[in-house]
Formats: structure tokens, sequence, C-alpha cells
């Protein structure tokens, strides 16, 4: 995990590249998921393609639920939408 965090502070991740590192949060660190997601979701807001009010509501959604246990889906649901 450290290693991720070093990487993550070392160069420019992309969005989706940003997101694994939430992904990894929500798997191994799950005191930082929500204040990683929160700022994941503002990078999707300004970064992310096409983004709807429906697809912000949808991710932001799926990020509450990575601690509840819907890891896969979630993930699955904003990898997708990290892709535009």
């Amino acid at each position: 995990m450290t290693m991720a965090e070093a990487t993550a502070r070392e160069f420019a991740l992309s969005l989706e590249e940003a997101l694994r590192l939430v992904l990894l949060y929500a798997a191994y660190e799950p005191a930082k998921v929500e204040r990683a997601s929160l700022r994941w979701f503002a990078r999707y807001l300004g970064e992310g393609k096409a983004v709807t009010l429906l697809k912000a509501q949808m991710a932001l959604a799926a990020l509450a639920d990575l601690p509840a246990g819907e890891h896969e889906q979630a993930a699955t649901l904003l990898m997708e939408l990290a892709r535009g």
C-alpha cells in the first residue's frame, strides 16, 4: 500500500489510476476510503467524459457502496464511468 501511495504522490495519476487507489483503500485501508472517494469524485466531475447528473449520482452511490461490501459491482460500475 505504501508503494501505491508513494507512486500516486510522485506521478500524476489518470482518473482510472486514481480510482484503482480508491479500490485498494476499500480493500485494505477502510479508514482512508471516504476521503479518497470524495477526492476521486471531485476529479470525476471535472475530468470525466460526458458526465451527467445521472452518471454522477451513480458514481457517488457506487463509491458509498465500496465499504458496504458491494465492492465488486461498485468497482465495475466505477471503472466503466471512469473510462467514459
